[in-house]
């Protein structure tokens, strides 16, 4: 059986997930990881039986790997990218495609130029409430779609603990990314203009110079509304990490989604009591599972298969140019058309 031969740049958090996704997938060898931070690199190949790099250009180098998974923070894909399009491995980067719609179009640009598949993660098209929504949405149960209501939220521990890059980016990128992309796809039309309200409070006088919240408004061309609400200082104290609900209404009814706090599973001990995550990432018989994997498990197709991505490289810049407009309608408390 043919197998991918892929390598991850950056094996933090997340990045060690896809690592150990690819050890255990029977289509895929993982070869190597590369990081910056020598002792995690060495961990993460220790562990997955991979060869260890802190320079991603050598192991680029390396003519057995085929594929390629980047997962640096938010503001530095562009570099790896390009290189490793350059090289000729195809690659699956971490949402936002980029921070700057110019850099989103210089990756796209060299994966066309070097005939590599390129696909950003926005693993959420996978999530099951989300794509029985769809189903509905698109069969016309809930009738036209008015509006939506969406947040993605995480606890303060992500900007002051988890990230320390965290000031480099922002909410809006971090977590707005996922859910603009869920509401094109939901709403299966481009935005027209959009307005934001942003403030820095807790997170900035903790030294950490990022916006603590995003409220945000987008107009659909085709008259669909969305609000959307991103923010990380929730307290620790939740029963999740993160929340992600949303509100999709229509003309003859609604669907209301909780992936977070889903109430299938709900554990209590003498501690605290918590919602498991059941959908994205879940550990069964040994090995990692949910629609975090199956996302992966799409890109190892495509490559292995010759298929284009589910996700179009135009709307994962649409993402951003749409990011980067919100971004500068908080600045000038204006609605901003998007083109």
């Amino acid at each position: 059986m043919e197998k991918m031969r892929v390598s991850v740049i950056g094996v933090g958090t997340f990045g060690e997930i896809h690592a150990r996704i690819y050890s255990e997938h029977p289509r895929v060898d993982l070869l190597a990881v590369a990081d910056i931070n020598e002792a995690t690199a060495k961990r993460v190949a220790d562990k997955y039986n991979a060869k260890a790099y802190t320079k991603y250009e050598e192991m680029l180098r390396d003519p057995n790997i085929t594929a390629v998974s980047i997962v640096v923070p938010d503001m530095l894909h562009r570099e790896p990218c390009i290189k490793a399009a350059e090289a000729g491995k195809h690659i699956l980067i971490e949402k936002p495609l980029a921070t700057t719609v110019e850099d989103g179009k210089a990756m796209i640009e060299a994966a066309k130029k070097n005939n590599v598949k390129l696909m950003v993660d926005f693993m959420n098209r996978w999530s099951p409430p989300f794509s029985l929504a769809k189903k509905s949405i698109e069969e016309g149960e809930i009738g036209e779609l008015l509006y939506i209501n969406m947040k993605i939220n995480d606890s303060i521990f992500v900007p002051t603990k988890m990230l320390p890059w965290a000031e480099k980016t922002s909410v809006l990128w971090f977590l707005g990314s996922h859910a603009i992309d869920l509401l094109l796809w939901l709403v299966g039309d481009m935005v027209d203009g959009v307005s934001c309200i942003s403030k820095s409070l807790m997170l900035k006088k903790m030294g950490i110079n990022t916006p603590d919240f995003y409220h945000s408004v987008l107009e659909f061309k085709n008259g669909v509304v969305a609000n959307l609400e991103n923010s990380w200082i929730l307290p620790e104290s939740g029963p999740t990490l993160f929340e992600l609900t949303a509100e999709i209404v229509g003309t003859k009814g609604k669907i209301d989604i909780d992936t977070a706090r889903n109430g299938c599973i709900i554990k209590s001990t003498q501690e605290k009591y918590s919602h498991p995550d059941a959908f994205c990432l879940v550990e069964i018989a040994g090995k990692m599972r949910g629609f975090g994997y199956t996302a992966l498990d799409h890109f190892v197709s495509c490559v292995l298969e010759d298929k284009e991505p589910w996700i179009k490289n135009s709307t994962s810049l649409d993402v951003t140019r749409i990011i980067t407009k919100l971004e500068e309608a908080s600045q000038k408390r204006e609605f901003i058309k998007i083109r």
